[in-house]
Formats: C-alpha cells, sequence, structure tokens
C-alpha cells in the first residue's frame, strides 16, 4: 500500500511539473513572437582544456524576422545570414563559406526557443528574478555539443549563452546593450561575397 501511495505521489509531481514547464514554454514563445528584431554588443569567452586563459572576443549581434542574423566579430570574422544561406567570411584571411540555412543549429539567430526545439530536446526550463533559465540538449547525439544554455530576459532577448562540447570545452557569451525592434534594413544581412575573396561552398 505505502508503494503503491509512494508511486502515485511521484505521479502527480512529475505531471504538475511537466505543465508548470509547459505553460512556461508557451509563455516565452508568445512573448518571443513580438521580437521582430534586436541589436546588441556581445562579448564572447572560449574556454578550452589546451589553454590556461580563455580566449576573449567581442563584436556586434543583429537579427531580424524571421532568420535573418550577423555575428560582426572585431577580430575579423563576420557569420551572416539572410534566411536562405549562411555566410562565414574571415577577413583576415580573405577567404569565405557558404552553408545552406538550416544546416548550422549551432548558429541560431534569435535564440528563439520555438525554433530551438527543432534540434533540442529540453532538460529544464524555468523563471527567475526577471528571466527564463533554459537548459538543452542536441536531439542529434552526435552532434559536437552536449548542452545549450539560455538565459533570456522579460523581453524575449537573449541575456547570455553557454554552449558545453562533448570534449569538454565550452563557449560562453554575454548580450550587452540590447535593443528590441530597432530598424534595422535588410542590406545588413547581404551574403552577397565580396570580389576576389575566395568561397568554399557546402
Amino acid at each position: 500500500m505505502f508503494r503503491l501511495l509512494l508511486t502515485l505521489l511521484v505521479l502527480t509531481f512529475t505531471v504538475t511539473g511537466a505543465r508548470a514547464e509547459e505553460k512556461i514554454i508557451k509563455e516565452l514563445v508568445d512573448l518571443q513572437r513580438n521580437v521582430r528584431s534586436m541589436k546588441a554588443e556581445f562579448v564572447q569567452e572560449k574556454h578550452t582544456s589546451l589553454l590556461e586563459k580563455a580566449i576573449k572576443s567581442r563584436g556586434r549581434f543583429l537579427f531580424k524576422s524571421p532568420n535573418s542574423f550577423l555575428w560582426d566579430y572585431e577580430d575579423g570574422m563576420r557569420i551572416v545570414s539572410d534566411g536562405r544561406a549562411v555566410l562565414v567570411y574571415y577577413k583576415g584571411l580573405q577567404e569565405a563559406e557558404l552553408f545552406e540555412a538550416g544546416s548550422l543549429p549551432l548558429l541560431p539567430g534569435p535564440f528563439s526557443v520555438e525554433l530551438l526545439m527543432n534540434h533540442y530536446d529540453i532538460k529544464d526550463i524555468k523563471r527567475e528574478n526577471n528571466r527564463y533559465v533554459i537548459k538543452l540538449q542536441p536531439i542529434q547525439r552526435r552532434s559536437l555539443l552536449t548542452e545549450l544554455t539560455v538565459e533570456i530576459d522579460n523581453r524575449g532577448l537573449p541575456l547570455k549563452v553557454e554552449l558545453r562540447e562533448s570534449g569538454g570545452d565550452s563557449t560562453i557569451i554575454l548580450f550587452k546593450n540590447r535593443k528590441l525592434n530597432p530598424h534595422l534594413p535588410d542590406e545588413l544581412f547581404s551574403t552577397e561575397v565580396p570580389e576576389g575573396i575566395k568561397v568554399r561552398r557546402h
């Protein structure tokens, strides 16, 4: 009898927890649908076992609905998507790589929970101190990532992203001076390659 009661108690808590999680997911999805564009500065830290100190870089991040984005690093790399293609441009090397959009799930634009769920399972999601914290695990088990953690503010904009790799390395990205729904012309997300640049197509 005790075992039966214990089982029923565990099931009750599990169902209640699942419903609370579903409610937070729906709330966040509805919130992020109001994000038509975003502009921010970012600071990135790459932690690797090969180096004692983290590799730091910074730049600007832009997003425009539905799925155009730009990561413009000060140290010379530029990752831009117009929603159809993704261009990775290495300015110092005068080389670029062109990918089909959607083939690089590690580079989500707006960190939309609705889009992330196409590539990740939600391990945990909670709302605390006017922010949402989501822990995700890749659906594809052979992914380079083992876990992705995203913190989102009460406007639906990312605050912090942490990527953990299978080899033990990790990357942390902090977003600063975040602006919601600024005007961003389509030209900012052009995947046109500058003349004279060597391009590898994937």
